[in-house]
């Protein structure tokens, strides 16, 4: 996700428009300790840091050990 700086349905002056969706297959990979949890997530990492240097904005990926949509969002670590 890029966050931008207009009202949005979680928070009244910041918006999130999604990039893209990784998905690396099913989850039979990870039941059977085929491959570490959440592999998205090192990609992701990856992805992000590249895209937010070349655009000179910061970088946040609030728990990549366990990604879930419930997460705090990146506004809320930031000062009222």
């Amino acid at each position: 996700m890029a966050i931008v700086s207009r009202p949005g349905w979680h928070h009244d002056r910041f918006d999130e428009v999604p990039l893209t969706a990784l998905r690396h297959g099913g989850d039979i990979g990870l039941f059977a300790g085929q491959v570490p949890p959440w592999p998205e997530a090192q990609q992701a990492i990856e992805q992000g840091q590249t895209v937010a240097r070349h655009v000179g904005v910061p970088f946040h990926f609030t728990n990549p050990e366990a990604p879930d949509v419930d997460l705090p969002r990146w506004w809320d670590t930031q000062p009222s």
